[in-house]
């Protein structure tokens, strides 16, 4: 968990969305939650604990908990695509996010119970505070973010 929490505070990439994303509408605290979960699932070692990991993790957690919700995936895709060179167009990263879908046993759901499980472990850290307010969920997204 740790190293987990310490990508999280310490990418710049990540730091920065998480800055731009003052309303918790693209990372909440129950999607950072299920992005370790993955991780635990695709038996990650620590040292696999990147950036492309967690960005490919957040998306499918994203894709499976957000309802359908098209504009907050397309948001994020946006924002990796221009603001990091892992990925050089969208075909690509769709393409690692299926290998990463496939390793994981095509198994994204995650139990409410299993979330709070995560979160008990180190239940002060900072992201544990990102709570999307009811106002802010659902599809009327407005999320702009610039370097």
């Amino acid at each position: 968990m740790q190293k987990y929490l310490t990508l999280i505070s310490t990418d710049q990439l990540i730091q920065v969305l998480m800055q731009c994303d003052r309303h918790n509408q693209v990372v909440d605290k129950w999607l950072l939650a299920i992005v370790f979960e993955y991780f635990q699932r695709s038996k990650l070692l620590h040292y696999q604990f990147t950036r492309e990991k967690f960005f490919i993790a957040l998306y499918l957690a994203i894709e499976f908990e957000e309802d359908e919700d098209r504009k907050v995936k397309d948001v994020l895709l946006d924002y990796m695509l221009h603001h990091d060179n892992i990925w050089t167009s969208k075909r690509q990263f769709i393409k690692k996010k299926d290998k990463y879908w496939k390793k994981l046993g095509y198994r994204c759901m995650v139990s409410r119970e299993r979330l709070e499980q995560i979160i008990a472990i180190d239940p002060y850290h900072a992201v544990w505070q990102r709570v999307r307010k009811e106002s802010m969920a659902g599809a009327n997204r407005s999320f702009t973010c610039k370097l």
